[in-house]
């Protein structure tokens, strides 16, 4: 996609639907400057989100997205124009054209193909626009103007979302219904969790009399939004470019595919609220949600849902506040000093004159005694790697921004919507005092010795444009944020009636949320392809070489009396050694009988939470779907686990944990399914 800078401002007064001009000076009541609701709409038993001041709309000649001026704002007729050069804006986008290219045929935001296979992911059916092809996701790839300017402050709702924030339940049960603005405006208003009608409205949730069920003049909108009502105007669709039933129908996207050609949306019409599901080629309305922002934790751990589980420290090392600066170090040093030269530095005179780290000694990573994140908060604590830095940029959402009146970057994961601040402290070289850059740009030393320079070390800069690794001279005085590494891996006890143990994280995962490895059922290494010709012990259904009771599925007539995998066979075994073993069906049944199943997340990882009515203690079986050839399938939908025996004399049980409920069906044991392990 192009990428213009210039920007000008332009207060418009009329319907937005033809200007070529980004946005106006009108902030709507009920709104913060980044264009979030100030109150806050329940998706989830466990979730909020905030609702964007308008509709998603895109002009491909400037290449800008923004959100409509106004909550009943539409482009109308205008979408009819959709091509590449069009100097208006749209706001009907075909599923998932976000600009990105993630691997679908058609991916622009002005696609107008009508061949809805052209609208795959990754060139498959089965892909929603999360996880791996996230960036599909318009909120996700792209920089509103008028919304934050930063990629990834934003995205689309879920189907189950959706489900949730129209169904009938407690925290959502009657918070929406159809409405009517100034006479003209139809659309679904929806209300905040916390709610209080503004004196001299009314509202009646549901669709008994249609749009007219809830009408309002504009002023008794002002009134109504500014008290944290939502409105989705019912601006039709377009097929290929044609624009079809304005003002009678509202069709929001999801991020969730149906089949290999439709997907969900939020539908409503004057006798209706719902979610249903339609070809992905149809161009619909977007509107973008973004978590509710959590407080940042003072001075302790962060935990901010990252895979490997890496903590973050929540103020920089030599000061307890978020917002403070700290104290500069050279890398490899754990003492404040006031100048910062070759001559001052520990471990060398100059770039040719290092005394330790270096081509002679070959370190190329801080040791313990030279890491001044270890010794200000203990044995645990350490300066971040290269990859660490990397891993926290590609799991959150960055932005410059202000916190307690400090410039600095702030990092929301996007698992669990955490934060972290990183002021802008700049950086240090020559005396203490010689920088009036504090406030304009940051720097923070990596553990990490530069890959060709050993006189320079990795570090990470940033100021209000981007974020990014970068190289520093090791005298230089830059900051530092600790880190520290967690283990979850452990037995967990469930308070069971047999005493049988359960691990909390799959075979080959560190984290609980972890997918892990995936294995066919009677191996204990993963691969890459999962068919019957790399299976270990028989390459199709009649030609078993183990496991094989009928001898009609034998090679050969092959037949032994094995129903239940043998230690050898068994991958839990293999990896954590005696004692460990892939659970039966009698365990996964007691797991079922005797704890309360949630399906929930963890980290930004959808999954089942198996909790013990005994003694509280849980565990978290992830969504990891499964593997059939070289494709995944189910990820964020169900997660497959291996039973230890036979369904018949071909199948092996698998153990599936979904949103509907938890089950054992058969599986054909050359799958990629996970390992859940167990032990007495």
């Amino acid at each position: 996609m192009k990428r213009i800078i210039f920007l000008a401002f332009v207060a418009i007064f009329v319907m937005p639907t033809v200007s070529a001009q980004v946005t106006d000076f009108y902030r709507p009541g009920g709104f913060d400057y980044n264009g979030a609701s100030i109150k806050t709409f329940s998706v989830s038993d466990t979730s909020t989100v905030q609702f964007s001041r308008g509709n998603l709309q895109y002009n491909p000649s400037l290449d800008k997205w923004r959100f409509a001026l106004r909550q009943y704002d539409y482009a109308c007729g205008d979408n009819a124009n959709i091509a590449e050069d069009y100097n208006g804006w749209m706001d009907m986008f075909a599923w998932g054209t976000s600009g990105w290219n993630s691997g679908a045929t058609s991916y622009q935001p002005w696609e107008t193909n009508s061949t809805s296979s052209n609208y795959q992911p990754g060139g498959d059916g089965g892909n929603n626009l999360v996880g791996t092809y996230s960036k599909a996701d318009w909120g996700i790839y792209n920089m509103i103007e008028n919304g934050g300017k930063f990629a990834g402050m934003w995205r689309t709702l879920t189907k189950d979302e959706w489900g949730y924030l129209i169904g009938n339940n407690a925290k959502r049960s009657g918070k929406n219904g159809l409405a009517t603005i100034g006479g003209i405006h139809k659309g679904l208003l929806l209300l905040p969790d916390e709610w209080t009608l503004p004196s001299g409205c009314s509202f009646t949730a549901g669709h008994t009399n249609g749009y007219e069920t809830n009408r309002y003049t504009y002023a008794e909108w002002e009134k109504m939004q500014a008290a944290g009502a939502v409105f989705l105007p019912a601006a039709g669709y377009r097929y290929s470019a044609d624009v079809r039933n304005m003002g009678e129908n509202g069709l929001y996207w999801s991020t969730t595919c149906y089949d290999a050609t439709s997907a969900w949306y939020c539908f409503f019409y004057n006798t209706d609220i719902s979610r249903t599901n339609m070809a992905r080629s149809n161009g619909m309305s977007v509107r973008l949600v973004r978590r509710v922002q959590t407080p940042l934790v003072q001075n302790g751990w962060v935990d901010m849902g990252l895979p490997s589980g890496t903590l973050w420290y929540s103020c920089n090392v030599g000061t307890t506040k978020p917002q403070g600066n700290g104290t500069y170090f050279a890398w490899g040093e754990t003492r404040q000093k006031a100048n910062f030269e070759w001559s001052t530095y520990a471990y060398g005179t100059g770039s040719d004159a290092l005394t330790k780290y270096y081509d002679v000694d070959g370190l190329t990573v801080l040791e313990s005694g030279d890491d001044a994140a270890k010794k200000a908060l203990g044995a645990s604590a350490r300066t971040p790697t290269k990859d660490e830095w990397q891993e926290l940029k590609n799991n959150c959402t960055g932005e410059w921004t202000q916190y307690n009146g400090v410039n600095g970057w702030m990092f929301t994961s996007n698992a669990n919507g955490n934060r972290l601040f990183l002021p802008a402290a700049a950086n240090r070289n020559g005396s203490l005092d010689e920088n009036d850059d504090v406030g304009v740009y940051g720097f923070y030393w990596s553990s990490i010795l530069h890959t060709n320079y050993t006189h320079r070390a990795w570090c990470v800069y940033f100021d209000p444009s981007r974020q990014d690794l970068d190289e520093c001279d090791r005298f230089e005085g830059l900051s530092v944020r600790a880190v520290k590494s967690v283990d979850y891996r452990e037995w967990v006890d469930l308070g069971l009636p047999s005493g049988t143990k359960w691990y909390s994280c799959n075979v080959g995962a560190t984290t609980p949320w972890g997918y892990g490895s995936y294995f066919a059922w009677g191996e204990t290494t993963p691969k890459e392809n999962y068919d019957w010709s790399s299976y270990r012990y028989g390459t199709g259904s009649n030609e078993l070489t183990k496991y094989c009771t009928d001898a009609e599925h034998g090679l050969d007539g092959y037949t032994d009396t094995l129903t239940y995998l043998e230690a050898i066979d068994d991958a839990a075994r293999a990896t954590y050694g005696v004692g460990a073993r892939t659970p039966t069906l009698s365990d996964w049944s007691e797991l079922s009988s005797y704890c309360n199943k949630e399906w929930t997340t963890m980290n930004g990882v959808v999954g089942c939470k198996f909790t013990s009515r005994n003694n509280g203690n849980s565990i978290f079986l992830p969504a990891c779907g499964s593997i059939g050839g070289t494709d995944i399938y189910g990820t964020g939908e169900s997660g497959s686990y291996w039973i230890a025996q036979l369904a018949d004399p071909v199948y092996a049980r698998e153990f599936i944990v979904q949103s509907s409920g938890a089950g054992n069906t058969g599986s054909g044991r050359y799958r990629g399914l996970a390992v859940r392990a167990v032990k007495n």
